[in-house]
């Protein structure tokens, strides 16, 4: 039987530029071995090849299931490989861990392949240990007519741009929480929040940075605080224009892991009281929805007053 997937959600409320008081905190290592992997290019082909890569601190191989969705996460299928695939006696290594390749089928999965948006996950297993796992980003597949019956058929959410807020620039499951964002606000009576994008640099950049360096934080090994961050243009190795003083006095913000849909991250900051509070906070008026690159379960998200 395997394990539900490892999710966390924190915390983080400034009031000025200077200074941060934290409300709330969760801090967890990750469970190896754990899977980073690549979203293919749009748009894939019948067989679809994915690349990931297994980090694990012991050695041992591991085995992994790769499982695709085409609803946003609500439900997901089991992959049929293609000849060849192997998805057992894997080796893994210490980060940035060994490489690995998956060929995907979909053709026999999926009985519509031309437009179909898809994402796939990797859970890998150690023993009978489940690890960490990684998801690609949603990706769209090219023609062909498929054979498979499918799995799910909801059209999901995290497509939208959001009610009077602006078209934004961030991915669709980005786009989503944003989305997700302005209905819970617009159900308490709240105005909308308008997408910005040097938000959406700082909380990417801080997303991305937690996937490569392993860790779950406002602060960063660095010792740099959201508003440091949004200050200074920079996260770690990623930066971005400033955006602090030019544009806000100071940030409030809210991150999580190991969820893999917009809906999912959503319901678990709104069943928090303090990330529901900075999700509904009327005095705020600019979002922006940071989701990172390689394992696609960081995200972020930084509030601000214009």
């Amino acid at each position: 039987m395997k394990s539900r997937p490892l999710v966390f959600l924190a915390i983080i409320v400034s009031v000025a530029a200077a200074s941060c008081n934290i409300r709330g905190f969760s801090d967890a290592a990750y469970k190896t071995p754990r899977a980073f992997v690549n979203t293919p290019n749009s748009p894939a082909d019948e067989n679809v090849t994915i690349s990931y890569r297994l980090v694990d601190v012991l050695p041992r191989t591991s085995e992994v299931t790769v499982q695709y969705t085409v609803d946003s996460g609500q439900s997901w299928g089991y992959c049929t490989p293609a000849a060849g695939a192997q998805t057992s006696n894997l080796a893994a290594g210490a980060f940035p861990g060994v490489e690995h390749t998956f060929v995907w089928d979909a053709g026999t999965d999926l009985t519509t392949l031309q437009g179909q948006e898809v994402s796939i996950r990797i859970s890998p297993n150690a023993g009978g240990t489940d690890g960490t796992r990684g998801a690609t980003k949603t990706f769209i597949m090219s023609g062909g007519t498929g054979t498979g019956t499918g799995t799910g058929t909801g059209t999901g959410t995290g497509t939208g741009t959001g009610t009077g807020t602006g078209t934004g620039t961030g991915t669709d499951y980005e786009q989503g929480v944003f989305t997700l964002v302005n209905q819970e606000r617009a159900d308490v009576g709240v105005a909308p929040l308008q997408w910005c994008d040097g938000l959406h640099a700082c909380a990417k950049a801080h997303a991305n940075d937690m996937c490569d360096r392993g860790f779950f934080d406002h602060i960063n090994p660095d010792g740099k605080s959201p508003d440091d961050r949004a200050r200074e243009g920079r996260a770690g190795s990623y930066t971005f224009p400033s955006i602090i003083p030019d544009l806000y006095a100071g940030i409030a913000e809210n991150i999580a892991m190991g969820q893999t849909s917009p809906t999912q991250v959503m319901n678990g900051w709104m069943n928090s009281a303090g990330h529901r509070a900075n999700i509904l906070n009327s005095s705020f008026t600019h979002i922006g929805v940071g989701l990172c690159d390689g394992c696609a379960t960081h995200w972020v998200q930084n509030f601000g007053t214009r």
